[in-house]
């Protein structure tokens, strides 16, 4: 009988071998971080503060207990920005596997919380932590074995929030695909959730090359009128 060849299937290492040179004084941070344009990252995000507020309405009011977010894949923590210039108050926790990314986040937003690990393979968290992920732009890179990747990314990133994972990727439709990222349909990712999920809700009018899906965890009613009553 032949012996099993090894596996290569290390998101890990072709994360970092794709995003670690990209690193370059002087470049501009959406580049860094493989994004279009900083236009199309502030529309993620804005998508992002649409569905927080839909969720939670009055969200920045005074006398509420802050939600606890995990930012998947944060860069340079410029979500936090956002979440700062539109008045929603989060407790921020952003987690990235690149080194580089989080020391020069570290250094703009001394304050935050800020990790350096891996949110899918080994997540530094313990079961239902957080009240939100977020995870914009983290699953684009074409990994070996995709669809396996995101089936595990999502399955580790809904077992530590309580309310909600808010996620985006790539959609097919768009007619220039680029050969290191994975296109999806909305629902083709959809079906890659684990099984029992709860309602899932897709946004696809902002952009043509993507779309965001929320996945509300099946006692997310119960948290909400529990903790925002």
């Amino acid at each position: 009988m032949k012996a099993k060849k090894p596996s290569h299937f290390d998101p890990e290492r072709r994360a970092l071998q794709h995003y670690r040179p990209r690193v370059q004084p002087g470049r501009p941070r959406y580049d860094m971080l493989d994004w279009g344009s900083r236009e199309a990252q502030m529309v993620r995000f804005q998508v992002l503060t649409r569905i927080l507020r839909g969720i939670l309405p009055g969200l920045a009011g005074e006398g509420r207990p802050r939600p606890r977010l995990l930012d998947v894949g944060c860069g340079f923590a410029e979500l936090a920005d956002h979440l700062e210039q539109v008045g929603l108050k989060i407790d921020y926790v952003g987690l990235d596997l690149c080194p580089e990314f989080v020391a020069a986040a570290r250094q703009r937003h001394p304050g935050l919380d800020l990790l350096i690990g891996d949110a899918f393979g080994h997540p530094p968290f313990p079961d239902a932590v957080f009240d939100f992920v977020f995870c914009s732009g983290t699953l684009n890179l074409r990994m070996e074995n995709h669809d396996r990747f995101v089936r595990r990314a999502l399955a580790a990133m809904l077992r530590v929030c309580r309310h909600s994972l808010i996620v985006n990727f790539l959609h097919q439709r768009v007619v220039e695909q680029y050969e290191h990222c994975r296109y999806y349909l909305p629902e083709t990712a959809a079906a890659l959730l684990p099984a029992q999920t709860g309602p899932v809700e897709i946004i696809d009018d902002y952009l043509e090359n993507d779309f965001t899906m929320t996945v509300r965890k099946p006692q997310a009613g119960l948290w909400y009128q529990g903790a925002f009553a």
